[in-house]
């Protein structure tokens, strides 16, 4: 086969994972499209290909084979992108090195959405790549006969799938997250999507587990009902409370209300007035069900014990990591013994001619004869002998346990084009077992 490279061009999807068009009804962007290929015979027969062709001939495993797996798998991340493992290339892959992906935001609160990546031979302490992680699908160069494909996330939200209640009784209230921009309170400058994940934890009738900050002339500490907890670092997480609905205009916390998730400077630093040193992040709002849009829903407020977590999605962090190792392709003796009654020769019957054998240019015609004993163990020795037990040929077999295959050109160990007619061969695996078999060539 002649693999020839192509160019995948460039089309990014819709939100809704739809393909843009323009007015005509076409796809709109760059579309793939196949480069050039020059494929050609030199004057001694050999297949000569450009820059852009690769030549891939397939084979049969041999018998026994043990096809190669991920032997672990470990991912320590915060990001929500995911980090998935190919094995391209069996042969290539190494055994014993233990690899690892390590991430690096650039952004103080890691929410670049492009960080770097190292892919690290963890064993040998050596860097075998690195680059940048891009919004969205990201194929790794090929290493060691396995590829990464890295998808992160084009942007840093709160879906509507990822606000739910995980224990209590959340009643029909509904809770909405949104960028703390929402609020006039908050600036573009002063926002941060905080990368984080969080739950609110509503209390018991009367107690009031957290007070809201004081960041700005107007606002006061009101005593909540609930405790807002950063799950990602284990700490509270400071909020504000701006009554920005004038029916609830009251000095106290209601359903209703804005809460909008603060911090310092920097990642757990301390939010403070003076000066400004401050940013915002979500802002959350618990509100009863609307009469307009939600008919005939009883408004039950969240119940004591209620927990609301929610979670944006996530750039890979600083620190984020993943670990694996693999186990590479191997040779099962036992299950290559079961496996020996399973040896055949291909084509057979053998004819005038197969598509298994190569062009010879310096011939009129036809090119080499050839055909192939298949399922081989790794090393075995292969006798041909005619109908009547005279032995024609001996081929030895040695090669890699993903090469089960051995061809015969037809020619005796005389050196002579054999006769038509049926044959016999002789299979012996030193330690595995032996087989026979028989095989036609006519004319």
């Amino acid at each position: 086969y002649a693999l020839v490279a192509y160019d995948r061009g460039l089309v990014n999807r819709n939100e809704d994972g739809s393909f843009p068009s323009t007015p005509d009804g076409s796809v709109d962007g760059l579309s793939p499209s196949i480069t050039t290929a020059v494929i050609n015979n030199d004057l001694a027969g050999n297949v000569v290909t450009d820059i852009n062709t690769a030549r891939a001939t397939p084979r049969a495993p041999a018998a026994g084979y043990v096809p190669p797996e991920v032997a672990s798998y470990a991912a320590s991340v915060r990001g929500t992108g995911t980090v998935d493992l190919t094995i391209v290339s069996p042969s290539a892959l190494q055994d014993g090195p233990r690899y690892e992906v390590r991430f690096t935001n650039p952004s103080v609160w890691d929410t670049d959405l492009s960080p770097t990546y190292e892919l690290v031979d963890t064993e040998a302490g050596e860097v075998r790549e690195t680059g940048t992680i891009g919004p969205g699908l990201n194929e790794l160069p090929l290493t060691d006969g396995f590829a990464l494909a890295v998808q992160a996330p084009r942007e840093i939200v709160v879906p509507d799938s990822a606000v739910q209640y995980v224990a209590g009784d959340g009643g029909t209230y509904r809770a909405l997250v949104d960028p703390g921009t929402v609020s006039a309170v908050v600036t573009p400058a002063r926002y941060v999507p905080f990368p984080y994940d969080f739950e609110v934890r509503f209390a018991e009738a009367g107690q009031f587990p957290q007070t809201s900050r004081q960041l700005a002339f107007g606002q006061a500490a009101i005593p909540l009902p609930f405790e807002v907890w950063n799950r990602t670092f284990d700490r509270r997480q400071e909020v504000i409370l701006v009554e920005d609905v004038d029916s609830l205009r009251n000095g106290e916390y209601d359903h209703g209300d804005l809460i909008i998730l603060v911090d310092g400077e920097t990642p757990g630093a301390e939010p403070v007035l003076q000066g400004g040193r401050w940013r915002a992040g979500w802002a959350l709002r618990v509100r009863p069900p609307d009469p307009v849009a939600e008919p005939g829903v009883v408004p039950v407020p969240p119940q004591a014990g209620a927990v609301l977590r929610f979670s944006p999605t996530k750039p890979f962090a600083t620190g984020d990591r993943v670990s694996f190792a693999f186990t590479p392709p191997a040779f099962d003796a036992a299950q290559a013994a079961s496996a020996m009654d399973d040896v055949y020769v291909v084509p057979n019957p053998y004819v005038a001619t197969s598509r298994f054998e190569p062009s010879n240019p310096y011939l009129v015609g036809r090119g080499e004869r050839r055909i192939y004993f298949m399922n081989l163990p790794p090393e075995c020795t292969i006798r041909i002998y005619t109908i009547t037990g005279e032995l024609v040929q001996t081929l030895t077999h040695d090669s890699s346990v993903d090469d089960g295959q051995e061809a015969w050109d037809l020619t005796s160990r005389d050196g002579m084009d054999v006769a038509y007619g049926v044959y016999l061969f002789h299979v012996d695996a030193p330690g595995v077992g032996e087989t026979v078999g028989r095989f036609a060539l006519i004319k």
